[in-house]
């Protein structure tokens, strides 16, 4: 299989967890035997780089100065780079001569924060299957991280409304998408994005991490244990998935539906998922608060 994975950026230029994805994933499929490919931006355009694992195409970038000197810059020279991304055709044109110069099977897009989302219909256009990876909020946040002001966004303001329009019109030709947590693909769903996939083709996949020897077991410390955490206390970077770690798990219940004294709760034989869902993680919590109380885990920003 050839895989073309479509990147705003890669190494040896990264800004975050989204190119150490790719680069993994390029290494993983290249060591199952698929012929790889990547496509990205960089300071400069080069000639394909065909020496290792993968095809390499660096194909400079379009905006007004590269992403990674963004630091540098202004709040207008910062507006004028997000409306040439948008709308960014040198890029769009190189893109397109990577995917036909290395014919793929699919295309994978990555983080588009430093691409022009008509990249999607483009791939259709050529007949090739997209499958999106969210990394972030991007497609509906001009800052792609739902954030503002230090805080977490619970919606779109009109701002991202706005600068996500483009997003929108061109996300229908995607095959299938996933979320590398629960939290980002459901809020994209939630958006509006993405429901012409079908539902077995949206799915989370944890980001890739390569197997090393299991640690040497460890006695926990009589103190308790203190779970260090980075990056930003909110459901898309994780943290739930920490908290719901540290509980305990919630009671179990066969029949007879009575068994010396003990009834089933009627929330559990009435058929409403939801009502079942809460009831499991109110009776984890109480649980937990009441036996062991040193695992409840509470998010502290520092």
């Amino acid at each position: 299989m050839r895989i073309l994975h479509l990147s705003s950026l890669y190494q040896p230029e990264q800004v975050g967890g989204a190119e150490l994805m790719v680069e993994t994933l390029v290494r993983m499929q290249a060591g199952l035997g698929a012929q790889v490919g990547v496509a990205c931006l960089s300071r400069r355009a080069e000639p394909p780089d065909r020496s290792g694992a993968a095809t390499i195409y660096r194909l400079g970038h379009g905006t007004p100065f590269h992403v990674l000197d963004w630091a540098e810059h202004g709040r207008l020279d910062h507006l004028r780079y997000k409306l040439a991304a948008q709308w960014d055709g040198r890029t769009l044109a190189a893109m397109e001569a990577a995917v036909r110069d290395f014919s793929p099977d699919v295309v994978n897009t990555h983080s588009m924060s430093e691409l022009t989302p008509r990249i999607w219909p483009m791939v259709r256009r050529l007949g090739v299957p997209v499958v999106h990876t969210l990394h972030d909020f991007t497609s509906l946040c001009s800052n792609g991280a739902m954030v503002r002001h230090g805080r977490a966004c619970e919606r779109q303001h009109a701002k991202c409304r706005a600068y996500a329009l483009l997003h929108r019109l061109c996300q229908r030709p995607v095959d299938a998408v996933v979320g590398v947590g629960s939290d980002i693909l459901a809020r994209h769903l939630a958006a509006g994005f993405f429901r012409d996939v079908p539902a077995a083709l949206r799915q989370v996949i944890w980001n890739p991490i390569e197997a090393g020897p299991p640690p040497a077991p460890r006695a926990l410390p009589s103190g308790g244990v203190t779970f260090g955490y980075i990056g930003r206390i909110e459901p898309s970077k994780g943290v739930d998935t920490l908290i719901e770690a540290c509980r305990l798990e919630y009671p179990h219940y066969t029949r007879p539906r009575d068994w010396e004294g003990r009834t089933i709760p009627e929330v559990l034989t009435g058929g409403d998922h939801g009502a079942i869902r809460a009831w499991r993680r109110a009776e984890s919590e109480r649980i937990t608060a009441e036996r062991r109380p040193d695992l409840m885990a509470w998010p502290r920003g520092g």
